[in-house]
């Protein structure tokens, strides 16, 4: 909010972010997601650095899924009218259940893939 404030002062204009529940990956980012999770699962001679890059590629590309399928979540939520505490325990679920967090990164990569939500523009 400041930083849009302050650049707005100096003329910098910019479109306000879309609402949570319709924020969406690019289908591709699940290249880099496929790929780190193979090496780094079953490339066990990989070289260090190999592995590295995976494993670092594997974490940023997770974090990017994770926003993702709790947009997911709170989509679903608003749509079948769920009272908005179910949200707060899949946040709450999913910071501290590791399976949880695994479940709802899936649920992001899957999205990204399949466009589960329809907020893909479709071309003929």
């Amino acid at each position: 909010m400041a930083a849009r404030k302050i650049l707005g002062k100096m003329g910098v204009a910019f479109e306000p972010l879309p609402p949570f529940t319709h924020w969406r990956v690019p289908e591709y980012f699940i290249w880099p997601y496929g790929i780190s999770v193979m090496v780094v699962s079953f490339w066990r001679d990989a070289p260090q650095l190999v592995y590295d890059l995976a494993m670092n590629l594997q974490m940023v590309v997770s974090v990017v899924f994770f926003f993702q399928g709790l947009a997911v979540v709170y989509w679903w939520i608003n749509k079948n009218q769920k009272p908005q505490w179910w949200g707060t325990i899949a946040v709450i679920l999913a910071f501290a259940v590791q399976v949880f967090s695994v479940m709802i990164v899936l649920l992001g990569a899957f999205e990204s893939v399949f466009d589960y939500r329809k907020l893909k523009e479709r071309s003929l």
